[in-house]
């Protein structure tokens, strides 16, 4: 985990557009457990699924006994998902970009 990613707020960019906001690594994956399974789960339980789809996605291990910044990290690393911590906007002025015909 980064110094810089210790408790700074999170977003996470799936495949389908949609966005997960956590003002920390931990409620983002709170937040993915309580929008995805309708079952009541804990951060481990998330932890593993998320890391069983990320080898499914890509091959990538990641171990869900990682603290959360350093799975989110990992999670990202594995380009199942893209991870952004801190403010701001990582897509700014490419939203705007247009190819030309």
């Amino acid at each position: 985990m980064t110094k810089q990613n210790e408790k700074k707020s999170v977003k996470i960019y799936w495949p389908d557009y949609t966005i997960t906001k956590g003002r920390t690594a931990r409620q983002a994956l709170m937040s993915i457990g309580k929008k995805q399974w309708k079952t009541k789960t804990d951060i481990q339980e998330i932890k593993k699924m998320l890391a069983t789809r990320a080898f499914n996605w890509s091959n990538a291990i990641i171990d869900p006994e990682l603290p959360s910044e350093e799975f989110l990290e990992q999670l990202g690393a594995s380009g199942m998902v893209f991870v952004w911590f801190g403010d701001g906007d990582p897509f700014v002025g490419i939203r705007d970009f247009t190819l030309p015909h």
